[in-house]
Parts: C-alpha cells; structure tokens; sequence
C-alpha cells in the first residue's frame, strides 16, 4: 500500500530523472562517458551539496531499478567522480542553528504584537501553538503538519495541583514506516504564557475535528492542511521580527533541534532525550551539544591544567 506522502516522494525522485532518461538509450560507453561528465559538472554548480549529489543518485538507482537494469550510479568512473566531489566539497551536512527556550518563548509571547492582531486571532493562535508544540515534543515538520485533532489527549490540571499535561500522538513518521505510532509526553509548564499544553487545548477547542494546523487567509478563514514548507516559512519569518536575527540558517528543524540541544545543555539523561525525541541511536544526540559544552567536562581539566 503506498500512501500519499509515499507517492509524493516517488514523484520528486522520478522528477530528478529529467536530466538523465533521455540518455536511456544511448550507447553504453557513450552512455558511462555522460554519466561521468555530466555529474562533474553538477558537481561544480554553486550551492550544491554532496548529500543532494547522494539523494539524486538513489533516485536514478531507484528509477533503474524500476525498469529491471544496472544503475549507471554503480559504474566505476560515476563513483570515481563522486569521491571526488566529497573532497571538493566536503561532507560535513548544513545544520539548521537550535532555537533556544528563551528565544522560543520571547518568540511566542510577542507573535500578537508582531502581528498586530489580538491573542484569540486564529493565526496567533495557530503559530503561538505550532512553535510550542513543535519544540516542547521535539517533532519533525512532516509530523507537526500530520497531527489531527483526535492525536492530543489532555491528563490533570495544573490549577488543583493534579500532574499530567499533554499525550501527542504519532501516527507516522521518517523512522516509522510500518505506522506502529508513537507517543510523546509534554507536562504542563510552570510558565503558564508559554505553555505548550495550554496552547495545545485552545487550539483544539478551536478546531474540534480535522487537522490541528491549517492555513489561514488574511480574512481568518480555514483553508488546507499546513505543509511542511509552510512550518520552514513560519519559523523563519518570526525569528527575523521577533530576535532580530539572519533567518537563513533556520528552519522546522530548529525547533527539534533546540529542544535537543536546550536538553542535552541541562544535563537531561541521554536516554530520557532519546525516548522523547525517538532517537534508536544515542550517538546521534552528540550532533547537538553547544560547542561551549564542550567545556563542562573538558581533557585539560583538574590539577594537572
């Protein structure tokens, strides 16, 4: 069964192939000659990455595979050229820059003044809830936009002394393929204007059924599911009003990110982290150290330094 984000994804990797299918039938030393030289010269195009030189080749592997023939990506000069770009360019990925937990919440607290609309707007509410709930439960953007209604589920009151908070659920996800879903806590906060729970049970009063973040017009109508694109531009668009700060190198993931890096800064254990955020492998929350951690437990420390 392939579902619709399954079938989007096919799209985009046959999309790839344009440059290449019309070669199908060439000669095959012509074909491995082009295959060569066309790549290093993708290779030499400003901006461009090794992992999108990777993610291009797995769809041009995947497309032959459909057709029942070698990849041209196995040939021997195509690997050749590809070492070759990963020393020319590099392999270290483009990391999307945490957002902290103070710059979150002077994000949220002034989204109704940067907007100039009231607190009970649907747009303010709708990004005040998005930014929280993605940070506090540490979601990727294809599973913030994902998420209906039905998938939150409210334990406690803060107000009688009763714990609990928030249960997100996740239906699907990168690391999910299977869909055996996932659930994540989110506790009530003691900062009470910045608490995502809260947040959470306003929007969801608001919405009552259908998908938790939509897209609204000027005039506050409800239009489409949010798209994952969308989560990038609204990150982006407060971190430059609100903190004043270059949006380039933020996106979705920072929120993520921030919460991982805000984590890991307070001393969290690494596999309390890792069963919020669903990381399998512990050695990946090292990405996500502060380089000024690096002085918490630094090689040139005691008496001897």
């Amino acid at each position: 069964v392939v579902g619709p984000r399954d079938d989007r994804r096919l799209r985009t990797r046959l999309a790839t192939l344009r440059w290449r299918l019309p070669r199908l039938r060439d000669r095959p030393d012509r074909r491995r000659r082009d295959d060569g030289r066309l790549l290093d010269r993708r290779a030499r195009q400003p901006g461009l990455t090794v992992a999108t030189l990777h993610r291009r080749l797995a769809a041009i592997t995947y497309a032959f595979g459909l057709l029942g023939r070698p990849s041209p990506a196995d040939d021997p000069l195509v690997r050749k050229t590809m070492a070759g770009a990963r020393r020319r360019l590099g392999t270290a990925p483009r990391r999307a820059i945490p957002l902290g937990l103070d710059d979150l919440r002077r994000i949220v607290t002034a989204i109704p003044i940067l907007l100039n609309r009231p607190y009970t707007h649907p747009i303010v509410q709708r990004d005040r809830t998005l930014l929280l709930v993605g940070w506090a439960a540490a979601l990727r953007r294809s599973e913030l936009v994902a998420l209906d209604t039905a998938d939150l589920t409210f334990e406690g009151d803060p107000d009688t002394g009763v714990t609990g908070g928030m249960l997100v659920t996740i239906r699907h996800s990168k690391t999910d393929q299977n869909r055996r879903g996932a659930a994540v806590a989110v506790p009530w906060s003691t900062h009470v204007g910045s608490c995502p729970v809260r947040a959470a049970m306003r929007q969801t009063r608001a919405r009552r059924t259908g998908p938790l973040f939509t897209a609204i017009d000027r005039h506050g109508n409800e239009q489409r599911r949010l798209d994952g694109a969308a989560v990038n531009l609204i990150v982006k668009r407060y971190v430059e009003m609100a903190l004043q700060t270059d949006p380039t190198d933020y996106s979705a993931h920072s929120l993520r990110a921030g919460f991982m890096t805000e984590a890991r800064a307070r001393r969290v254990p690494d596999a309390v982290i890792a069963r919020h955020t669903r990381h399998k492998d512990l050695r990946m929350l090292g990405v996500y150290d502060r380089p000024t951690d690096l002085f918490n437990d630094p090689a040139l420390a005691g008496e001897w330094w």
